[in-house]
């Protein structure tokens, strides 16, 4: 069991009759005549229990120990007879006030204090221990050596409460002294033989050293401590089969290492070590992401290439099918029944039919494909823009459109533009058949701050909303291509756009009432764009 230390501070011009009972092994009274002896003792053994004159070196003792740190309790003698005295006593922290006669109440006190003074022990490891696991924690998110000596050098002087600490490396024979955290400097960027250092006896016994007092120890090269602040240390290894290191932490007094003290820095030692370990795999594993990243960049351009060469020699030999059946109607049209000149538009629509379906297949590969350039995007200024360009070729030149202003994402203009173009044309087409088309481009109000919560709403042919999932799919079509023409690709680009961005996608709607398109994109918390738009833009 641990020593508990309890300090008698007494007066020499008002000496004491007190008598103190024999106590257990476990507990070591120790005497302060004067203010430095206690503050020194406080400084070795804290925490500790007190027991003090109530007048004390001239002060009132209570004043003087209440609150003081490493002070876990302390009990006040005193001959005085005034209660309210005492009371003024333990309401400034005291645990009790006894006379200096009364041996009863005296060995009680010494129980009460012996029981706080375990208490601030435990509480003290406890506390020590979850730093320690705070310190694991972040150990296991570096992915450099500079990062974990970093924070091992810091978190060795925090769990042992040393005035020092360096982080070693074995070099072949020999310790290199890699970092350090002290209050004065110690040997950071120095070589020393594994023979004639305590870091190499650590590493070569593969065991904790403590020493108390450095210039009592002969493993010690009094010459390389004799510049520097250090009485005690402790050196623990990092790993213990091979060790690849060790960390020390270091006293400016003497100071033995307590076995609390060894347990959480072998404790850390043991982390580091894995933590090194997978610094080193994590550096073999972004190599080969970086090897397969540059395959699959080659592979790509390979894959683009053939595409686009494909793309090309499909379109020449669509051009040339339209381009000859055209003729073919033109030439010979009159002189071919209803039935014939069926078959050439046939030819013909079937063609751009595949015209389109080819160009949407490259824009969904692009879309895959291109880099992403984020930035902060005015997306109602952006949906404005897509909705003038599409009236040019839409057929509703009347219809409604409702533009909420000051909507801003952070992502790629270019492939953002991609979804709201296809988003909208979809409106502007699945509406085009109602009395008044409406279509109308807002966010929700509730969305976190740091989300777009975008819509895209109109009021035409809906869908059953039992096929949403099926939506995003490839060449799937809720509708007739005789009532609503279309490559079935459109959602699919929307939704290969919007997840490179970030983002997410789902569909509500109803037949005959509409559908609503929920887009969600990150946006910088508090980030806005100047515009002149106060209201909903009409369009």
């Amino acid at each position: 069991m641990q020593t508990l230390h309890i300090i008698h501070l007494e007066d020499p011009e008002a000496p004491s009759a007190l008598a103190l009972p024999q106590l257990p092994p476990s507990v070591q009274v120790l005497t302060a005549p004067d203010m430095a002896a206690f503050h020194s003792l406080l400084q070795h053994h804290q925490p500790v229990g007190v027991i003090s004159p109530a007048a004390l070196w001239g002060h009132d003792a209570a004043t003087l120990l209440g609150g003081l740190p490493g002070v876990a309790g302390f009990v006040l003698v005193s001959d005085t007879s005034k209660a309210a005295q005492a009371h003024q006593w333990l309401d400034a922290g005291a645990l009790d006030v006894i006379g200096p006669q009364d041996s009863t109440r005296l060995r009680v006190a010494l129980h009460h204090l012996r029981s706080i003074i375990e208490k601030a022990r435990a509480d003290a490891l406890l506390s020590r221990r979850a730093r320690l696991v705070d310190v694991v924690q972040q150990l296991s998110m570096t992915r450099s050596l500079a990062d974990v000596m970093a924070i091992v050098r810091r978190a060795a002087r925090e769990l042992s409460g040393a005035d020092g600490a360096t982080f070693v490396l074995r070099d072949r024979e020999q310790c290199y002294y890699a970092d350090e955290d002290a209050i004065s400097p110690l040997w950071k960027g120095q070589r020393f033989s594994i023979r004639e250092c305590i870091s190499g006896v650590a590493m070569l016994t593969r065991a904790p050293v403590i020493i108390e007092d450095i210039y009592e120890d002969p493993r010690v090269p009094h010459a390389a401590y004799a510049v520097t602040f250090v009485r005690s240390l402790l050196m623990v290894p990092i790993r213990a089969e091979s060790p690849i290191g060790a960390i020390g932490t270091y006293w400016a007094i003497e100071r033995h290492a307590t076995p609390e003290d060894v347990e959480l820095m072998q404790a850390l030692a043991n982390a580091t070590a894995l933590t090194i370990e997978n610094v080193g795999f994590q550096k073999d594993l972004e190599r080969r992401v970086i090897e397969r990243t540059e395959d699959l960049a080659r592979t790509n351009q390979e894959l683009e290439a053939f595409s686009s060469s494909v793309s090309h020699d499909l379109r020449n030999r669509l051009n040339a099918i339209l381009g000859f059946s055209s003729l073919l109607d033109m030439q010979v049209s009159p002189k071919l029944d209803a039935a014939q000149q069926d078959y050439i538009h046939t030819i013909r629509d079937c063609a751009s039919q595949m015209k389109h379906t080819i160009s949407d297949l490259m824009t969904l590969a692009r879309a895959g494909r291109q880099e992403v350039d984020m930035e902060l995007i005015d997306v109602s200024e952006l949906a404005r823009q897509s909705v003038a360009d599409l009236r040019k070729g839409t057929a509703l030149p009347d219809a409604e459109v409702l533009i909420e202003p000051g909507l801003t994402a952070y992502g790629d203009p270019g492939l953002l533009r991609l979804a709201l173009d296809n988003l909208l044309s979809n409106a502007f087409k699945y509406s085009s058949k109602q009395s008044r088309p409406r279509v109308v481009v807002g966010a929700q109000s509730s969305a976190p701050d740091d989300q777009l919560q975008l819509f895209i709403q109109d009021n035409g042919a809906g869908f059953d909303p039992r096929h949403a999932s099926r939506l995003f799919q490839p060449f799937v079509r809720l509708h007739e291509e005789t009532d609503f023409p279309g490559t079935g690709l459109g959602l699919t680009i929307v939704r290969r756009a919007i997840e490179r961005l970030g983002g997410t996608i789902a569909a509500e709607s109803q037949p005959g009432i509409g559908t609503t398109f929920h887009v969600t994109l990150p946006c910088q918390r508090g980030v806005t764009l100047d515009t002149a738009d106060t209201a909903t833009t009409l369009l």
